[in-house]
């Protein structure tokens, strides 16, 4: 399996997991934009989603607990985000943004 499939693979892998918890994920970033025939080199691929501070911790220690490596960054008050987990290993990387409480609309409008 190639680095790519290999990426792809885990990245459904995270969209599942996420779903079984009650939390919604969509294609955001470089890969989001390839299918608007906007290409650009990406390593990785970007989730995003309206998730509040507390579905974002239980989602990263599930994460952690089906073996991925996972780093949760938690929002500060001036943070245009809200939190973002990290998942690196093999594969690549998978970044989950929140913009719960910050910029719904980015999601609901996808």
């Amino acid at each position: 399996m190639n680095e790519e499939s290999n990426l792809l693979v885990h990245a459904e892998e995270i969209v599942r997991l996420a779903n079984s918890l009650g939390s919604e994920l969509l294609v955001i970033g470089a890969v989001a934009l390839a299918g608007h025939r906007y290409v650009r080199l990406t390593n990785g691929i970007d989730l995003g989603g309206n998730l509040s501070l507390c579905q974002l911790r239980t989602l990263a220690d599930a994460l952690t607990r089906s073996g991925h490596a996972v780093e949760l960054r938690e929002p500060g008050d001036q943070d245009p985000l809200g939190g973002v987990i990290d998942i690196k290993g093999n594969f690549g990387q998978v970044q989950i943004i929140s913009f719960e409480g910050r910029f719904p609309a980015v999601i609901q409008d996808a």
